[in-house]
């Protein structure tokens, strides 16, 4: 498994953690007063974040989509998932009136597949203010086993690894 689905699987376990329900209905309501009141502005994390996306960016819980129109006009090209309806609808509305390069997608973040590889993994944890234990380090350079490799702490104080191998016949 790659170091952004593992990066997925944790934010899964964190949405598992609440009721999906209610969760989904709060923000829906909160998008929609949103949309009513033209309030799109980006929030802190979105603004330290926008610097550092490059290339394919997924935007996992999009929520209006703010930062996925941001990094599209900066030149990325998005992936943006979100469980409210209202979002994401509203998302594709903005993108096609702009012709930007993003796919809106409504879905079930806890049992969201993904199908691709994206970019800024690294550079989003450190924005985030992620707590690394183990730093990005390269290994076994020019080897076919070469990869990246960081630990992150998790707010329990679990330790979670995270590779990327230049060669995908080299994950397991």
């Amino acid at each position: 498994m790659n170091f952004l689905k593992q990066i997925v699987n944790v934010r899964k376990k964190m949405i598992d953690q609440m009721t999906t329900t209610s969760s989904i209905t709060f923000f829906d309501t909160q998008f929609q007063r949103q949309v009513r009141d033209g309030d799109f502005a980006l929030n802190p994390f979105e603004k330290a974040a926008l610097p550092f996306l490059r290339g394919r960016v997924l935007d996992f819980g999009c929520g209006l989509g703010n930062l996925a129109v941001a990094a599209a006009e900066r030149g990325c090209s998005v992936v943006a998932l979100d469980a409210s309806h209202s979002a994401i609808e509203h998302l594709r509305q903005v993108a096609s009136d702009k012709a930007l390069p993003i796919e809106a997608y409504e879905a079930e973040l806890r049992d969201y597949e993904l199908r691709e590889d994206f970019d800024a993994v690294v550079r989003l944890a450190r924005v985030r203010g992620a707590e690394f234990f183990y730093e990005p380090q390269p290994r076994f350079q020019g080897k076919v086993e070469e990869h990246s490799t960081f630990v992150l702490k998790d707010p329990s104080n679990n330790l979670i690894e995270f590779k990327h191998y230049l060669d995908p016949r080299m994950m397991y």
